[in-house]
């Protein structure tokens, strides 16, 4: 049996298929779907499911939901009673080692040929591979991933008595947004496009229902601290607060009003005065229409976006599929249809389709190699002897019919010979006569194997055993013509044009392509190292989000570095220019593999999937997490006024805008309680600092920001740099200054932007070489322990940069600085200084 898995942030579900029948596997209450809830007792024993989630309002911090939003990440899922705390990979584990249960409990121990598990569009590298390693600790061992929206659109198609269209699928989760733009042809789906969010869903409903309804309430009926939300004396009550309000939005899809009720008995906590704390407020399907409207109203701008850019009106589209829970909801089944102009779906079931489809993609793939494989869909069958006759036919088709084009030997070709194609179902297409251009059409009765015997008589009427054969054509629900690469995946290399150095990005795969693909692409080293020196490559993986050219506001996706000392003999030298090729091959799942390769000195290195190691996963709990989100929301806000004093009213209201999202995120992490919460946030900052991206580097914008940079560079220089620099080293800075104003003149603005790179780098090694700014720039660092992927190292580098410091020993404490960039997450940052440059050159 072939299995599907719907890994949702809210709720989980399982579907199996033999090819010729779709099986949902219920949970042990009689339930389609299962909570993904985790409760772990003081006693240790662990639950999951319905009865989890019932203790969610009973004991929330023994409950562990919402974990996928966290998959990728190192930040932990508590339990306190248990005094444990899991990895949010090994929680998704956990749901998939219960939904297996299912299976077995309804049918045994069946061999399971290959499984599907569902991931968000949006996912990023490190997110699908954390997935896949959930899988393997469930117990899978032939596994692969699957976009939601292209099993969604499967599982439409699955029964559909017209196989042909354009619809949109519209994913609102518990925890992400995807939406895809998806052709139909015969049954066979193709992607066309599609976008997503990877933060917003069910979960930022109930969050927002916490912090503008349940929050003033308790305030105004409670004697509670303002910063109640990140007090860890009233943690529980967050919790209870957030179980409720979910359990009252649910309740909205089917009611006008309802309570978020929990007793002083559910509740067990008491504000400052002694008083038992309790809930009691009343929502309406009116205010979730309202808390929920901003994100609703993104969705829908998405879904204009993705018609918008591929040249698609409303009037293209035949309908939109709504799949996820949140979907349910009224207000997003009305609005969403009456603001895109595009008719609703609502045959197919929201809650199960994305398992259905999953499990119907699994059954098309062959499972036999090391990795899953299209299984062929195109026939072919001869037979030998003194009848020559081959036939070609499609193995699979989601068609009632299928074509089955005979091409005999010019021997036989119109001599009178005769064939009979006869389904083992019933259905004879009588005998025709055999030539050249005879096209059989046969029926397909039923889902699964279909065997059609053909029958040769000669032309006096007589069989022809050795002519005669069998033919095998399944009937499938549906089929997936191609998969495409959700994210661009570039290379970070150094542009040295004109004599200055900025980093800048390179794209290996581009979004869209259909997977699996492979290729090779060719790189300069940007740097000499020789074997057993200390110098060393980093070829650096970012997922490149459109028109950010910048490495540092786009997602880090791993690195791996050629050693001086590890990878090369002694004396051995690679040097700058020389050719180092990249040879990779992104998956179905959409995990990029590669080698790279040497041709100067003869080495390949192979460096396995090229994603961040899980010691890299950064971490959003705690106080850590805090001042994660703390520090980007800061980088936000120092660029949105650098745009704001160059661009001003030119750029429309875009930095209103931004400025609204900002205020709304600070007030949203000053209340933030919980590691998803501090990473919605981070995302949130990350997507503004692209869009500020995106303005400076449009090209009306260019000119007035980098006069806005050439007067900071300037300022910097004159105030800390000039008195005391080599006269040589101010004449160079000059001279790159006119060739900055000379250039904006001149409207080149590329060389502009090189000259102004370089003289970045003159402030920046100028600054190095004063020993109190060198100080300052360590003292810097080491306080942003919350960006250290190992904590321990990172202390030991302090220790030995403080050492350093109070020798004023420049050598060791620039060498205690480089280990301390070594050692920390890459989440871009303010300051020019943190942007080390790459290691690579373009080919």
């Amino acid at each position: 049996m072939y299995l599907g898995i719907d890994l949702g942030t809210s709720n989980s579900a399982i579907v199996g298929t033999d090819g010729a029948e779709i099986r949902l596997f219920k949970t042990a209450d009689g339930t389609d779907v299962l909570p993904s809830v985790i409760n772990i007792n003081k006693l240790g024993h662990k639950f999951v499911g319905s009865r989890a989630y019932q203790q969610a309002l009973l004991s929330p911090e023994n409950v562990a939901q919402g974990f996928k939003r966290l998959m990728g990440t190192s930040s932990p899922v508590k339990f306190k009673a248990a005094d444990l705390a899991m990895l949010p990979e090994e929680c998704s584990a956990e749901i998939i080692r219960t939904l297996l249960g299912q299976v077995r409990t309804e049918a045994g121990d069946i061999e399971i040929e290959g499984t599907v598990v569902t991931i968000p569009a949006a996912f990023n590298q490190m997110q699908c591979e954390a997935t896949i390693r959930a899988a393997e600790m469930a117990g899978l061992e032939r596994v692969g991933l699957l976009q939601e929206p292209i099993a969604a659109a499967m599982a439409s198609m699955a029964h559909a008595k017209n196989k042909n269209g354009q619809f949109l699928v519209y994913d609102l989760g518990g925890g992400t947004f995807d939406v895809a733009l998806v052709q139909s042809v015969n049954g066979t789906v193709s992607v066309v496009a599609h976008e997503g969010i990877n933060m917003l869903g069910g979960r930022d409903f109930d969050r927002n229902i916490v912090n503008s309804l349940v929050r003033p309430w308790l305030i105004n009926n409670f004697n509670l601290p303002p910063d109640f939300q990140s007090d860890k004396r009233f943690s529980r009550l967050i919790g209870v607060a957030r179980a409720a309000a979910e359990r009252a939005k649910i309740e909205l899809s089917s009611a006008d009003r309802t309570i978020i009720f929990a007793g002083d008995e559910d509740v067990r906590i008491q504000d400052l005065d002694g008083t038992d704390v309790y809930l009691d407020v009343e929502i309406t399907r009116k205010d979730l229409d309202g808390l929920t409207c901003d994100h609703i109203d993104a969705t829908i701008e998405l879904c204009r976006k993705i018609l918008r850019e591929h040249g698609y009106s409303h009037e293209d589209i035949d309908r939109v599929v709504f799949i996820g829970g949140p979907s349910k909801m009224p207000w997003v089944r009305s609005r969403v249809p009456q603001e895109l102009g595009i008719a609703a779906d609502l045959n197919t079931d929201p809650m199960t389709a994305v398992a259905v489809g999953a499990a119907i993609f699994a059954e098309s793939r062959d499972w036999s190699g090391s990795s899953s494989a299209r299984k062929t869909t195109r026939g072919m069958e001869s037979s030998r002897g003194a009848v020559e006759i081959r036939y070609d036919f499609p193995a699979r088709t989601s068609e009632d019919r299928a074509r089955i084009r005979v091409r005999p030997s010019s021997a036989i070709d119109g001599k009178g010979f005769t064939l009979q194609a006869e389904g083992s179902e019933g259905g004879n297409s009588g005998f025709l006569a055999i030539t050249s251009d005879l096209v059989v059409q046969v029926p397909l009765p039923k889902r699964g194997e279909n065997v059609i015997r053909i029958t040769v008589l000669d032309p006096a009427g007589r069989p022809v055993a050795s002519a005669s054969t069998l033919i095998s054509i399944t009937k499938t629900f549906a089929s997936a013509a191609g998969i495409p690469a959700t994210q661009t995946v570039s290379v970070k290399i150094v542009d040295s044009a004109g004599g200055s150095e900025r980093n800048m990005l390179e794209p290996l795969v581009e979004k869209g392509t259909l997977l699996p693909a492979k290729g090779t692409k060719t790189f300069k080293a940007a740097r000499s190292i020789t074997g057993g020196g200390e110098g060393h490559i980093d070829v650096d993986l970012y997922q490149q989000s459109p028109g950010v050219p910048e490495p540092e506001l786009n997602l880090f996706v791993g690195s791996f570095r050629i050693d001086a000392e590890k990878h090369l003999e002694k004396g051995e030298t690679l040097r700058r220019g020389e050719e180092i090729l990249i040879h990779w091959h992104m998956d179905d799942n959409g995990l990029l593999n590669s080698t790279i390769e040497i041709p100067s000195i003869g080495r390949t290195f192979d460096t396995d999937k090229f994603y961040a190691d899980t010691a890299g996963h950064q971490n959003f709990d705690g106080q850590d997490g805090a001042a994660l989100a703390y520090s980007v929301l800061a980088d936000a806000e120092r660029e949105l006024a650098a745009a704001e004093q160059s661009i001003g009213a030119s750029a429309g209201t875009v930095l209103d805008t931004v400025r609204a999202k900002l205020l709304t995120q600070r007030n949203e992490l000053a209340q933030a309680h919980d590691a998803d919460s501090r990473r919605s946030v981070t995302e949130e900052a990350r997507g503004m600092r692209q869009e500020l991206s995106r303005l400076r580097h449009a090209p009306e914008h260019r000119a007035a920001i980098l006069r806005q940079e050439l007067a900071e560079a300037e300022r910097t220089f004159n105030e800390d740099i000039r008195d005391d620099a080599d006269p040589r080293v101010c004449e160079t800075f000059d001279r790159l200054a006119s060739t900055v104003r000379s250039a904006i003149s001149a409207n080149v603005l590329d060389d502009a932007e090189r000259a102004l790179k370089a003289m970045d780098g003159i402030v920046f090694r100028e600054l190095l070489s004063q020993m109190p700014y060198l100080i300052q720039f360590f003292i810097n660092l080491a306080a942003e322990r919350y960006l250290a992927v190992d904590k321990a190292l990172h202390d030991r580098i302090v220790d030995d940069g403080e050492t350093a410091a109070e020798a004023q020993d420049r050598d060791a404490l620039r060498k205690a600085i480089s280990r301390l960039f070594d050692n920390r997450f890459t989440v871009g940052g303010g300051d020019k200084a943190l942007n080390t440059v790459a290691s690579l050159m373009r080919g």
